[in-house]
């Protein structure tokens, strides 16, 4: 992984960073793919902001 500072980031609006270099294998911890964990974070989400997300293509379905 390379080291870089903000003040490799150009000085501009949003301050956006650019990471160079080979892809690689990303490592996700079990938790940050747990579906039920999601779920909640959504809900969580909509209560707090008022916005409902659009609903799915299968929720139509049913």
């Amino acid at each position: 992984m390379a080291n870089w500072s903000t003040d490799d980031i150009p000085r501009q609006s949003g301050r956006l960073a650019v990471i160079a270099g080979s892809p690689g294998v990303a490592m996700i911890a079990p938790r940050a793919r747990d579906l039920a964990v999601a779920a909640r974070l959504w809900d969580i989400s909509e209560t707090l902001t008022k916005v409902r997300r659009p609903s799915t293509q299968t929720e139509h379905l049913s």
